[in-house]
């Protein structure tokens, strides 16, 4: 392993540099007498700058097989990881000052919101460069079972799931995994339904593509709502009806099962039809 402790800022130049096109650089800092974060997560082959933020204590980084020696105010020091593993440290200035560097051969992506359950989604992470393939597995209170997978290049990864529910989920290689993330899977959906000259669009959220949806009208001659028409969600978890009528209408999309009938949600009434003039 290579260490180097230099001004920080002086350092940042050298490592955004071409020859860190996949690797990356995370930072913790240290502030009064803390590593903040106290725990930081990379991927082999990262590296991890640490700068002092105190207005006037020295601290070190050490660990097993990295020292930084003293640092002062405004100054930082870099290390590269290149082997999975749990890195614990220190300050040995200050000894109550620790801090962990967890180090794995691939990380999973969190989703930023919630997912529909059973939805196509797509997840995403980090690799290194020797994967090619890779399982999505998921623990929704049963133990860790395949639900996915996914494709690395050039040390990232896309994995397809359609999640059965809210838990723990990693990405694996054989015995390999990364450290599980949470997500949450919902059965509540949200349409969104707009109305244009010619169209009544409409969009579902947490996204769902492939998933069916219907546009209703209220007929007087149905005695009610009656379907018209029926539509996949595009990639983007939007659909869009063309409209011919005479008269105007109320109109409403549903999301439903994939049985097409049974609905899981729907929208405001919109009206539909020719301008009032």
């Amino acid at each position: 392993m290579k260490t180097r402790a230099l001004l920080f800022a002086a350092l940042v130049a050298l490592l955004v540099g071409p020859t860190t096109a996949r690797a990356e650089t995370l930072g913790v800092n240290i502030v009064d007498f803390a590593f903040t974060p106290p725990g930081i997560t990379v991927l082999t082959g990262d590296t991890v700058g640490w700068r002092n933020s105190s207005f006037a204590t020295q601290h070190t980084v050490t660990g097993s097989g990295f020292e930084s020696g003293p640092i002062i105010p405004g100054g930082g020091f870099f290390h590269d990881f290149t082997a999975p593993g749990t890195y614990n440290y220190m300050c040995s200035i200050h000894q109550y000052m620790t801090g962990a560097v967890a180090v794995s051969d691939l990380l999973l992506n969190a989703p930023a919101k919630e997912v529909a359950r059973g939805a196509p989604t797509v997840l995403t992470g980090r690799a290194v460069a020797s994967v090619k393939s890779l399982t999505i597995e998921a623990d929704t209170g049963t133990g860790f079972k395949p639900v996915g997978t996914g494709q690395a290049s050039g040390g990232t990864f896309k994995a397809n799931v359609r999640p059965p529910g809210s838990g723990l989920y990693r990405a694996a290689v054989g015995a390999d995994a990364s450290p599980p993330v949470q997500i949450q899977v919902t059965d509540r959906s949200q349409v969104i339904a707009s109305v244009s000259r010619r169209s009544l669009r409409a969009l579902v959220a947490p996204p769902n593509p492939g998933g069916k949806v219907s546009l209703q009208f209220k007929l007087r001659e149905r005695f009610g709502w009656w379907t018209v028409a029926r539509s996949r969600l595009d990639r983007n978890s939007r659909a869009s009806f063309r409209i011919r009528l005479r008269k105007r209408v109320p109109a409403r999309v549903v999301l439903t099962q994939s049985d097409g009938w049974t609905p899981l949600a729907m929208s405001t009434v919109v009206r539909v039809g020719p301008a009032v003039r």
